[in-house]
């Protein structure tokens, strides 16, 4: 028998619980959200998971993707290590091991979320998962280059404003005393743009 597997960087797994018909009716659109993200994720690494797992079934979970010889092995991986959270499937033209209806039914009344996918995505949705890659890289490279003009002025920024909250966006510096007057400032100063934070008695947070 071929072991199931999670791909590394996947979570410890974690126990699961059961999701009540009506908190599923309030939570239905976080979770399709969720589902759409972690398809996302999927189609950005597409070809590197399928090169590593022919005609494996690859389920994608908060972030991290689960590798397995049949359908609900990776279903069940996924949710084992994110409880509640929504799992994309991608089958490889597996018809046969796609849960039924009521199979998914089943799995959602015990907080699992599986969805289905299409051979290949459209030209269209390719086209927008690489402009929203693209954009995540480039706000990845604008926040480490916040961090640098942080990092080379930390001694100084933190004698000059001890205990107080510390931004850098666009290569200029915010002080204020709480994080919400921060991000305030430099939401006006700087719409949209990835901005490095330093927090007292936290780990530096960047933000894109």
């Amino acid at each position: 028998m071929t072991a199931q597997k999670a791909i590394p960087g996947s979570a410890a797994p974690a126990s699961g619980g059961r999701v009540g018909a009506g908190a599923r009716s309030h939570a239905s659109a976080r979770v399709h959200k969720d589902a759409a993200r972690q398809r996302e994720i999927f189609e950005a690494r597409r070809d590197e998971l399928l090169a590593a797992h022919p005609s494996k079934y690859i389920a994608v979970c908060a972030g991290d993707a689960f590798a397995a010889p049949s359908v609900m092995g990776a279903v069940h991986m996924a949710a084992r290590a994110h409880p509640g959270r929504a799992v994309f499937l991608y089958s490889q033209g597996h018809e046969k091991g796609q849960p039924t209806e009521e199979e998914a039914a089943r799995l959602e009344e015990r907080g699992i979320y599986a969805w289905r996918t299409p051979a290949s995505p459209t030209p269209a949705e390719v086209a927008r998962i690489k402009r929203r890659s693209a954009e995540e890289a480039g706000g990845r490279r604008e926040t480490a280059r916040q961090r640098e003009i942080f990092e080379a002025r930390r001694d100084e920024l933190l004698a000059a404003h001890p205990g107080r909250h510390i931004a850098v966006c666009a290569g200029e510096v915010f002080v204020a005393d709480t994080a919400a007057e921060m991000d305030q400032m430099v939401m006006r100063a700087h719409p949209g743009r990835p901005s490095f934070q330093y927090s007292p008695g936290c780990a530096c947070v960047s933000v894109f």
